[in-house]
């Protein structure tokens, strides 16, 4: 006798449902691996600032301090990375975490990064959702303050 499991079902749920809202000039634009990317166009060879979120699904039991172990070990494992800050705060509607750093990046130069995490619960599993944003350090200057508002943006399940 065979067993039939299908997805998306009650078993498989279908990943959360998200959104992100752009500011003028931003544009979405699919990209392998994520679920979602939005860039600021810019000067052509120019490094594009972005933000873009993955999703990564976990059993019941994964919880928000688990997620905070690894972001803080993958930063901390990047050569010559400087914290420039991190805290608790609200993603998506559900607790979760927040670290900005920069690091040098041979190609683009100094890389200014901001990576925010939250774990949705999803029937019986669970959502780990990652939105980075991403910008060289003179970039940072103007466009900062619109990467935070696009990752403070993300809503999840509407």
């Amino acid at each position: 006798m065979t067993t039939r499991i299908s997805f998306p079902s009650a078993d498989f749920p279908a990943p959360s449902a998200l959104a992100l809202e752009l500011p003028d000039g931003w544009v979405g634009q699919p990209t392998s691996g994520t679920v979602l990317a939005a860039f600021k166009p810019g000067a052509p060879g120019e490094f594009t600032p972005n933000v873009v979120v993955t999703a990564s699904r976990f059993g019941e039991d994964y919880e928000l301090s688990s997620a905070i172990t690894a972001v803080r070990a993958n930063v901390d494992g990047i050569a010559g990375v400087s914290i420039l800050g991190s805290e608790t705060v609200e993603v998506a509607g559900s607790p979760g975490f927040r670290i900005e750093f920069s690091f040098d990046e041979s190609r683009a130069g100094t890389l200014i990064q901001a990576v925010r995490v939250a774990v949705i619960a999803n029937g019986n599993v669970v959502d780990l959702i990652t939105v980075t944003g991403t910008a060289t350090a003179l970039q940072a200057q103007t466009v900062w303050g619109e990467i935070r508002a696009v990752q403070e943006s993300l809503t999840a399940g509407e």
